[in-house]
């Protein structure tokens, strides 16, 4: 199995995967720490004209997020922060009927819910919590 994480750049709003080869300007690798960290390419300028330009990593700000092992019904890869719509007959006391609901992924312990309560119901990507907080704000 793979283990996957990605991170959310806050500075560009976008998210850095760990195993996405094409976003060459994103660097894996470990903090002082021992933890995962990503790290993006900034050009620093010298203080005149004669110091040549500098190449500094500098840390991504955002969260850091795992791969949740699953996917949605069109095979999008599921992590936590993600938003999913679950549809499915659920005959709980909550949800007795068939319908639709939605949810953040969220590490838990040793799991991933609520995509491991539900795993033969359809689940959809909707968004994430990063990009679409409208997603989960309370009405």
């Amino acid at each position: 199995m793979d283990i996957k994480v990605r991170a959310f750049d806050e500075t560009s709003g976008e998210f850095a995967y760990s195993n996405n080869v094409e976003q060459d300007y994103y660097r894996w690798g470990f903090d002082r720490d021992g933890q995962i960290a990503c790290y993006f390419e900034v050009e620093k300028l010298g203080n005149s004209e004669l110091d040549p330009p500098e190449i500094v990593p500098e840390e991504v700000s955002g969260p850091y997020e795992l791969w949740s092992t699953y996917q949605d019904v069109d095979g999008v890869d599921l992590y936590a922060g993600d938003v999913v719509e679950i549809e499915g007959d659920f005959g709980t006391e909550q949800f007795p009927d068939r319908q639709t609901i939605r949810d953040v992924i969220e590490f838990k312990g040793s799991a991933f819910y609520p995509v491991c309560e539900y795993p033969d119901k359809h689940l959809k990507k909707i968004g994430n919590i990063h990009q679409n907080p409208e997603l989960v704000e309370a009405p």
